[in-house]
């Protein structure tokens, strides 16, 4: 036999979180990281001193000749630490460490803690740094292709925000960039030049973003006499008339809170009687709280048949504003320029989921599984509707869901619960069917639902039946 287990050493008794509060910023202007130091609970630990080293990761890019002959381009990173510094968590466990970088590129902020027994533990994060209106060159990546990364500056934009998207490229000089809002469709077109190759553009998020849209940049170098390169960078003494460009694309995910429909149901009860009145208001409000005039799908269901069979319904705001697609093509006919694929062949830049009633008691027939359905419930300029409803004679819970929508397609949901009982219940326990001769014991329930103790009589009214006890029972029901 054989058996294993397994088991979790750690590196320490602390471990560093490292977070840029942007992903892209200006060189020139100070940048702040969030730090963090946690147990292996992730709990937050206090006072403890962090070693921070911010360093310049440079990319050297050089062709190399592979086994068929062809040269393609490798890059392989040089970092450079160009500041260091310590800082300590306060009694939360967190610190912000404030640096200003010098020149655009690309960094690694490397925070190191050491615990109580000389152990120590590092995290790491990279950020983007831009250089604005400085003429420095950066070297970048370079790959075997004419796609470049784009770089947002969050992870997840609000509606006013105003994204930033460093467009890190290869080529040195001004060159012209078309730059285009897409989802599904081109959105926005821009023509703009790029005089350093760190520049950022400003993307202004607009309501009609939500929940994602996708930031297109197309860049062209024009051919020159005098062009060589070091990536795309030219260099003198070399020939070569051919233009090139890149192509670079981004999503921005967009909160879709502003789309979604505040909806609150009132019942003017929380628990009725079968066949009383209930009435139900109606209130719609924006994602800021204010009034909104919408059309509203109510249901009013028994409970216990959604139970059995639970809605299919996804949630309302992820049905229609769900993470999308691109759906757009970008196309250049320099993919198909037969002398620049000549050119790339020959310097190896390839491209590439209720029983009956009886002595005068009132009777109860209307049961039903559905007590209410209007679909076309609209709220006045105050955001406001009544409904009123007539219940059926099920004892049970109701559940009211409403479904909520404008014309410019906000939308949200939400639900709330009623429940319809009687002061006395009694529940007869029988058997699903009788023969001739059967045996069986009959027995009843009683609920008292009142706040006192109740004494009641059972009886029990049958025909062609023959019994061994008394066919009425006096009983204290607590």
């Amino acid at each position: 036999t054989a058996k294993n287990t397994s088991v979790m050493v750690h590196k320490g008794l602390v471990y560093p979180g490292v977070a840029p509060r942007g992903y892209v910023s200006v060189a020139g202007q100070p940048a702040g990281v969030d730090l963090l130091t946690v147990d292996w609970a992730s709990q937050p630990v206090p006072g403890q001193e962090l070693t921070i080293v911010v360093s310049q990761a440079e990319w050297l890019s050089v062709q190399k000749q592979a086994d068929d002959g062809r040269f393609y381009w490798t890059s392989e990173v040089k970092e450079t630490p160009v500041l260091t510094g310590t800082i300590t968590t306060d009694s939360r466990g967190e610190a912000v460490f404030t640096w200003t970088p010098e020149v655009g590129g690309q960094y690694k902020i490397n925070a190191t803690v050491v615990d109580e027994l000389g152990n120590a533990v590092r995290s790491a994060a990279f950020t983007w740094v831009s250089s604005g209106s400085q003429e420095t060159y950066v070297s970048w990546q370079v790959e075997n292709n004419d796609r470049i990364e784009l770089v947002a500056d969050q992870p997840l934009y609000q509606v006013g925000d105003t994204a930033k998207v460093l467009v890190p490229h290869p080529y040195e000089g001004p060159v012209e960039a078309l730059v285009t809002i897409e989802r599904g469709q081109i959105i926005e077109v821009q023509q703009i030049t790029l005089n350093g190759n760190s520049e950022t553009i400003e993307i202004p998020i607009v309501e009609d973003y939500v929940p994602n849209v996708f930031v297109s940049v197309v860049i062209v170098k024009g051919g020159t006499v005098e062009s060589g390169s070091v990536g795309d960078r030219p260099q003198q003494g070399e020939s070569n008339d051919l233009g090139s460009f890149k192509l670079g694309l981004v999503e921005l995910p967009v909160d879709n809170a502003v789309k979604e429909i505040t909806l609150t149901l009132t019942p003017s009860q929380p628990v009725l009687r079968p066949g009383e009145t209930v009435t139900f208001t109606v209130q719609a409000a924006d994602w800021q709280g204010e009034p909104l005039q919408a059309e509203i799908s109510l249901a009013l269901i028994d409970k216990a048949i959604l139970s059995l069979a639970e809605t299919a319904n996804q949630p309302l705001l992820d049905s229609f504003y769900r993470q999308r697609g691109l759906g757009v093509q970008t196309a250049s006919n320099l993919v198909l320029n037969l002398d620049r694929l000549n050119q790339q062949l020959e310097e190896g830049a390839k491209g590439g989921g209720g029983g009956d009633g009886m002595m005068g008691i009132e009777l109860r027939s209307e049961f039903e599984d559905t007590a209410l359905w209007d679909p076309t419930v609209v709220t006045d300029e105050n955001g406001r509707a009544e409904v009123s409803v007539t219940l059926p004679d099920n004892l049970t819970t109701w559940r009211l869901e409403g479904i909520a929508v404008t014309v410019d397609t906000h939308v949200g949901q939400t639900t709330v619960e009623i429940r319809t009982t009687l002061p006395l219940l009694v529940r007869p326990v029988l058997p699903r069917f009788f023969t001739v001769g059967d045996q069986a014991e009959i027995g009843a329930v009683v609920n008292n639902n009142t706040e006192q103790d109740r004494t009641v009589q059972v009886t029990l009214d049958a025909s062609g039946l023959e019994t061994g006890a008394a066919l009425s029972q006096i009983i204290a029901v607590p």
